[in-house]
Order: structure tokens, then C-alpha cells, then sequence
């Protein structure tokens, strides 16, 4: 098994010592940046890709 790699078995016993807030807030932080990039990116084509392609 490569280093920094767990089994099923391993991995299983790990989450569960998560608690679901935990699992929660990761879930909620990635969300909400995953929402800021799209977010930065429909407002970057908005201002500079739509235009453009309106004019040619």
C-alpha cells in the first residue's frame, strides 16, 4: 500500500470517529467555496467573454 493510502477497513474505522458536525462543516466549507469559483467564473465571463462574443 503506497504511504499516506488507507484500506477500506482503516478508512471506515477513521470516518467514523468523525463526528457529523464535523462531517457537516467540511461538507458546508467545501460548498461554499466550490460556490465562490463558479460564482467568480460566471461573473468573469458575464463581464468580459459574453460581450466580446455579442460584438463578433
Amino acid at each position: 500500500m503506497a504511504a499516506g493510502t488507507l484500506d477500506a477497513g482503516a478508512a471506515r474505522s477513521q470516518i467514523s470517529t468523525m463526528t457529523m458536525r464535523q462531517n457537516n462543516w467540511k461538507l458546508g466549507a467545501y460548498c461554499e467555496s466550490y460556490r465562490r469559483l463558479v460564482t467568480m467564473h460566471h461573473s468573469a465571463e458575464d463581464a468580459m467573454l459574453f460581450p466580446h462574443l455579442r460584438r463578433v
